[in-house]
This record gives C-alpha cells, sequence and structure tokens, in this order.
C-alpha cells in the first residue's frame, strides 16, 4: 500500500455509495454546514494544486491552523494528497507561542483559516482555506510516498521545557486508525459528535479518521457546556464521542444536578440511580430505567472512548449504571496516540486497558512503562539527541510514565517520572514554562510550578476540599515582602497574561520559608505538592 491508496480508503475515492454521505457537518450560527465525501474528495484535490501553485512539493512542511470542521479536513487530506507533512497546531496558541513552532518547522507554505490569519506571522506563505473548483482535473496535484514516509509533526511539550516536533509516518497512522477501528467496531451507521480540536491526536487517529475510514458522518461543535452539548447530542442522535474527562465529568455534574431538583422528574432519577446501584445490572434494563435522561443525550448514545488524562473511577461507574459504556485508554503523542485501550467484552475498571495488537509494553525495574510497536513515531523532527533519550537502540520508547500489568495484560498507570503536568481538558503544561513567566517578578523570591489535584473551593457558604483526576496548574511563589494572596493572584495573571489560558495558574499559594530543592538546586515538586496536600487537609 502507498500513501495514495491510504488516503483514497479513507476517502471512499470512486465508491458511488458514500459520495454523497456527510463526512463533516460543522454546527455554524444558523445551523449546519456539511460536506459529503465527495465534497472531501473534491476540495482537498483543489487545495493540494493550490499547494502546488504555491511551490510545494514531497517532503515539505505545511502548517495548518484550521476552525476544526470542514476546513481542517479539507486542509489536511490536501497537504497529505501533495506528498507534503501537515504541520497541525493548536488554534488556541498565540502568535508569539507559534512563532518559534514555526521556524523550526522550517516550513514552505501555510493553509490557515480566514478566522485565524491574525495569529500567524511566519514568513511562509499563505494560502488561503477556501473553497472552489481545482485548476486542474484527475490526479495532477497528488504525490505518492511510502507508508514509513513522515506525515505529520505534530509540536508538544514533552518531558522538557523546549518543544518537540512528533514526526510520525503514514503507517503510524494507518495502525492506530485499523486498531481503533476495530476497537469500536465502526460501521457506516455510526454517528460521531466531536468536541476536542483535530490537532489532538487523540480526536485525529481514534475518531475523526476512524469515522471517515467506515464512512460514517462526524458532527463537529465547539462547546462542551453541558446544556449545549446535550441539545446537540438529541439533534445528532449521536452513537459515540471520543472525549477527555473534563467533558464527561460536566455531563456527569448535568446529569446529577437534575436529580436533585424537586419534583416528580428529580424523584424518579434519585429512584433509578438506587436501583442501578443495586437489583439492576443488565445493561439494557439499565437504559429503560434511565431513558428520561438517554432522551436528553439524543436517545443512541452507547459508549463513550476516554484518553489525554486519568480518569475517575466514580465517573465509569456513574455512567455504567445509566447503561452508557466508558472505555479508557493510554498513550502519548509519541505512540500516535494510543498505547492500550479498554474495548467492549474487556473492560477493567481502573486500568486502561490490554495493549494494542502488535503493541509490546513492559515495565522497567524502576516502574516506568516501556512501549514498542507500529504506533511509536519515527523520532522528534530535528531533534537526533532527544530522540535518543526517548527511544533506546531496541526501539523501546521510555514514556515517563509509572505502571503495571496485572496477570491478563490490562495496563495500570499508577504516576509518572516527569514533571509535565496533564489537565483534565487532556491538554498539557510544561512547568518550567511557566515558572519562566512568573521568574520576572521583583516581588517572588522563589516560584514553582506543580500539577495538583486538590484544591480548597468556597460553594455557597461552605469551604471544602476536592481531590479532581486531572490536574491544575497551581503557582507556589515565596514573596520577597509581605503580601496578601490576592496581590499574589494579580502578579501571576499580570506575568501569564501572554501564554495560553490553559497554561495560566489556577491556584496560587504562597509558602514561607526556601521551597523544597534538591542539591543542584531545582525543585523537588513531589514535596511540593505534598506540602499543599498537607496544607488542605487542615480543618
Amino acid at each position: 500500500m502507498t500513501s495514495l491508496e491510504l488516503l483514497r480508503s479513507w476517502l471512499h475515492w470512486r465508491e458511488p455509495a458514500v459520495a454523497d454521505r456527510v463526512a463533516v457537518a460543522t454546527r455554524t450560527g444558523d445551523g449546519w454546514e456539511k460536506l459529503t465525501y465527495a465534497d472531501l474528495d473534491r476540495q482537498s484535490s483543489a487545495m493540494a494544486v493550490r499547494l502546488a501553485d504555491a511551490g510545494v512539493g514531497p517532503g515539505d512542511r505545511v502548517a495548518l491552523l484550521a476552525d476544526p470542521g470542514g476546513d481542517w479536513a479539507t486542509g489536511l487530506f490536501a497537504v497529505l494528497r501533495r506528498g507534503a507533512i501537515a504541520v497541525p497546531f493548536d488554534a488556541t496558541l498565540h502568535a508569539d507561542e507559534l512563532a518559534p513552532l514555526c521556524r523550526r518547522s522550517e516550513l514552505t507554505a501555510a493553509l490557515v483559516s480566514a478566522t485565524l490569519t491574525g495569529r500567524w506571522a511566519d514568513p511562509a506563505p499563505v494560502v488561503p482555506l477556501a473553497g472552489g473548483e481545482p485548476a486542474s482535473t484527475g490526479d495532477g496535484p497528488d504525490r505518492e510516498r511510502r507508508l514509513d514516509d513522515p506525515a505529520v509533526i505534530v509540536w508538544t511539550s514533552g518531558t522538557t521545557g523546549r518543544p518537540k516536533g512528533v514526526t510520525l509516518s503514514f503507517a503510524n497512522l494507518n495502525y492506530v486508525v485499523s486498531q481503533a477501528s476495530e476497537i469500536q467496531g465502526l460501521g457506516a451507521d455510526a454517528r460521531w459528535l466531536s468536541v476536542l480540536p483535530p490537532n489532538h491526536l487523540l480526536e485525529l487517529c481514534c475518531g475523526r479518521l476512524p469515522a471517515l475510514a467506515a464512512g460514517s458522518t462526524t458532527s463537529v461543535v465547539r462547546t462542551v457546556v453541558p446544556h449545549e452539548l446535550a441539545s446537540v447530542m438529541r439533534e445528532t442522535r449521536v452513537t459515540q464521542m471520543m472525549v477527555v474527562p473534563l467533558v464527561v465529568r460536566l455531563l456527569k455534574r448535568h446529569i446529577e444536578s437534575e436529580a436533585r431538583k424537586p419534583g416528580v422528574a428529580g424523584a424518579y432519577l434519585r429512584m433509578a440511580t438506587r436501583l442501578a446501584s443495586g437489583p439492576v445490572r443488565s445493561t439494557g434494563l439499565r437504559r429503560l430505567l434511565f431513558a428520561p435522561v438517554h432522551r436528553r443525550l439524543g436517545g443512541h448514545l452507547r459508549s463513550f472512548y476516554c484518553g489525554g488524562a486519568p480518569l475517575d473511577a466514580d465517573v465509569v461507574t456513574f455512567f455504567d449504571r445509566l447503561g452508557i459504556e466508558l472505555f479508557q485508554g493510554y498513550g502519548l503523542t509519541e505512540t500516535s496516540p494510543i498505547v492500550s485501550m479498554n474495548s467492549p467484552g474487556h473492560n477493567r475498571r481502573g486500568s486502561v486497558g490490554r495493549p494494542l495488537p502488535g503493541t509490546e509494553v513492559r515495565v522497567s525495574d524502576e516502574g516506568e512503562i516501556l512501549v514498542r510497536g507500529p504506533g511509536v513515531m519515527l523520532g522528534y523532527w530535528n531533534d537526533d539527541e532527544a530522540t535518543a533519550e526517548a527511544v533506546d537502540g531496541d526501539g523501546w520508547l521510555h514514556t515517563g510514565d509509572l505502571g503495571g500489568l496485572d496477570g491478563d495484560g490490562y495496563l495500570f498507570v499508577t504516576g509518572r517520572t516527569k514533571s509535565l503536568i496533564v489537565l483534565d481538558s487532556g491538554k498539557k503544561v510544561q512547568p518550567e514554562e511557566v515558572e519562566a513567566a512568573l521568574a520576572r517578578s521583583e516581588r517572588f523570591t522563589e516560584v514553582c510550578v506543580v500539577g495538583w489535584h486538590g484544591a480548597k473551593r468556597t460553594e455557597g457558604t461552605a469551604t471544602e476540599t476536592r481531590a479532581r483526576a486531572g490536574e491544575q496548574v497551581c503557582a507556589v511563589v515565596v514573596p520577597s515582602e509581605p503580601m496578601s494572596v490576592e496581590e499574589a493572584e494579580e502578579e501571576v495573571r499580570r506575568l501569564t497574561a501572554g501564554l495560553s489560558g490553559f497554561k495560566r495558574p489556577t491556584v496560587v499559594r504562597l509558602h514561607e520559608g526556601e521551597l523544597p530543592k534538591t542539591p543542584k538546586r531545582s525543585p523537588r515538586r513531589a514535596e511540593v505538592v505534598r506540602v499543599l496536600d498537607q496544607v488542605a487537609a487542615r480543618p
């Protein structure tokens, strides 16, 4: 198989039965903008012609900064059809965050949505993402590549402050897409609802591309506000979703709030919860029992596939009681991105599933999870040193995560050896980047940024400490002069205003005296977290 044969299988090229089926439907202010498989084929071909006119050839890097719906899909396939390497960027990054990534990507061109041109400052020429017919007919713009050639470069925080460009091949993508499709048992009648950004590899390789490979429809929305999301789920009659823990946690909270309301409906949901927690065990009976909830979610939702961050066990239990399966998985950008996944008939609570067929997992003597297989990246773009640090001579990727395998081969992740902060949205924050911003303050003697699960919150008149599966970005600061928490929070907001919103600390704590440090004078983050936990636990 070649790259073009793979792409044409995802586009269902010359399959009349699929041509008029909607591939991507994007929610707009006044309805849905629909792109059929024939449209996607035709428009990506036209865009590939424009890339050729801009001088883009096989192996060149093309940035993709696009709105998440039809524009994004068209742009991705145009780049790959041209034989170039797609470099998708997070549309929420600021211009000054994009600039160094663009320079290191050595771009030949960029595909940028009209709504995002204000963030583009790289000298690479911009090819507008717009409709229109191709300038030529036939397969002129398409260029064939081998499956082991690079297909995408995804910039990630990695395990140090300097971002790394994870380079994935067509073979990497094909492997994960085919395995995800097999696990999900996808058919043309599947109806996906996409709420994650498509540059998020979990969404791309386990949601968008498997849906296309099956000839099914993906509806794209930008909201995770529970009542808005539930409305769209009803409208699209969604059957499954790829999510991060934040999404299902918000939906859980929304459904629970309905059960707490006074009146008949709330009383019924409370009664149904008691029955599902006890004698009613059958998934079918639970779906009947919670029929009002299912109607609010479209009536057809069968499963969530979840990754990107740790997931609370009580969230899995909650949806199981509703008769909705929630399958947790594990992986990294460097593994395209899935290593393991729970699946129908093989869903062990608390685990992240069994490794994908063909993927090897072992645990080092230090407890680190090591991975080898067809999903492991080609390497980091133009960074042989970092690649050698991550992948050893025998091809094992050192994940930096701690865990173990049980007797049946299920993988359990217990912690991390690295400092990377993983939010419950699945986004990752490098603490050194935030610390560099905070270190500019003359009002702070020391700063330490950590991921923290628990934070004191005030709700109504009661203050309580809650633990979360996903981490929060917490800044611990040692003031150079007496200051209040409110003053420290304002200083932190000022210093981090130039960072993307998800990188800014949501919790600020003052610390008296010197922060815990290693002999090399770097912060002992685990000890800082222990101090935070001890303070939070005080009455």
